[in-house]
């Protein structure tokens, strides 16, 4: 199997975090011991297919270049692409999928872990030829992170946004994999989100194409302060 290169979003502020992590970026939290960040590198190192990463960076951007521009020990390369003004979760992989080569890119949220076998995403992926596939966790109560319905082989048919329910549901885990041409309409620099103005749009575009993959370990993000203390307890 050839490696691929990823996409990290770590550009976002994090302001419900902010009275528990100060002064640096919500991916650089600590989370037993060690910048969250650091989590997500030792996943992908572990995976064993990822060639490169793009960090794309916004706010206090230069808390983690200091941390990782002389010392990475990490088996695959860094780049660092930062955004001049904060361009939403769309808008940022807009802005960084030029800093990699692979086809397809995997991109992984910076504030959010998945337990996922990434090599069977990936071969599911290609499997599948598609053009779009999001990881999905089954939760009961898609509360803040809204709900993806599926078909019979896995195809993605509809989004829902965030409905307060107590019901069984298949949220996004925020992680893909892209076939980067999906990105060749959208323009340079205009402020998206991936999940609200993209994901929709790619689906009616690509209708055969976008499939979900369930992830069968656990889902766990640090944007909440309750979240991150629960995440703390897990990734110990």
């Amino acid at each position: 199997m050839h490696k691929i290169d990823a996409i990290i979003l770590a550009g976002g502020k994090g302001k419900r975090l902010r009275k528990l992590v100060k002064n640096v970026p919500k991916p650089m939290a600590q989370v037993h011991g060690k910048p969250f960040l650091d989590i997500l590198f030792s996943q992908l190192d572990e995976c064993g297919l990822i060639d490169g990463v793009a960090l794309a960076l916004g706010y206090k951007a230069s808390k983690i270049i200091d941390k990782y521009k002389s010392v990475f020990p990490y088996r695959f390369s860094l780049d660092f692409c930062v955004e001049k003004k904060l361009l939403g979760t769309g808008g940022a992989v807009k802005n960084a999928i030029g800093h990699t080569k692979s086809n397809p890119v995997l991109v992984m949220n910076g504030d959010s872990y998945t337990d996922i076998d990434l090599k069977d995403f990936i071969r599911f992926h290609k499997k599948h030829k598609a053009k779009l596939t999001i990881a999905l966790f089954r939760k009961n109560g898609s509360g803040r992170y809204g709900s993806i319905q599926v078909d019979a082989r896995g195809k993605i048919v509809s989004f829902q946004e965030k409905i307060k329910t107590n019901k069984n549901a298949l949220i996004n885990a925020g992680l893909y994999l892209m076939d980067r041409g999906i990105f060749d309409n959208v323009r340079n620099g205009k402020i998206l989100s991936l999940e609200k103005d993209l994901m929709p749009s790619f689906v009616t575009r690509f209708k055969n194409s976008v499939f979900g993959y369930l992830a069968k370990g656990r889902f766990i993000d640090i944007g909440t302060p309750r979240s991150y203390v629960s995440a703390d307890k897990y990734l110990r």
